[in-house]
């Protein structure tokens, strides 16, 4: 069951839309997110750096993922690559990067699976208490 705790009629414009947009990813991804494989690629609790995470679920037939990655606090070191291992390397992906306070994907572009397994895909984000989420579909 998907819900928000929150006064609804008391949102501004921009609060309202990132509501929406999170509700309408939510529907798109639920199937994938609820029954598919579970891929922890950036632990939040483990090693030296405590401010990112990353977590990916994959379909089980490989034809889907979400990626979600996430910036908790500020770091001096450069992120990570977000390599993703359960990736099918035999196929082609579209990748679809999402940015919740924005109506428009940030971008949509083609990868291999073998280069999101080997290379990865660069670690997007900065700013504290930020994410980014990817929808990733074979081609």
């Amino acid at each position: 069951r998907f819900g928000f705790d929150i006064d609804l009629e008391g949102l501004s414009e921009d609060e309202d839309g990132i509501c929406r947009r999170s509700v309408a990813l939510a529907r798109r991804t639920s199937a994938v997110v609820q029954q598919g494989d579970i891929e922890h690629i950036i632990s939040p609790v483990e090693g030296a750096d405590h401010s990112r995470a990353a977590v990916a679920y994959h379909s089980q037939r490989g034809a889907r993922s979400v990626l979600f990655a996430y910036q908790l606090e500020g770091s001096t070191t450069p992120g990570p690559r977000i390599r993703l291992d359960a990736i099918d390397e035999s196929r082609s992906y579209e990748l679809t990067s999402t940015d919740l306070t924005t109506d428009q994907p940030l971008s949509v572009f083609g990868a291999a699976g073998a280069e999101l397994a080997a290379e990865g895909l660069q670690w997007p984000l900065d700013t504290p208490c930020t994410a980014l989420i990817w929808e990733i579909a074979a081609t």
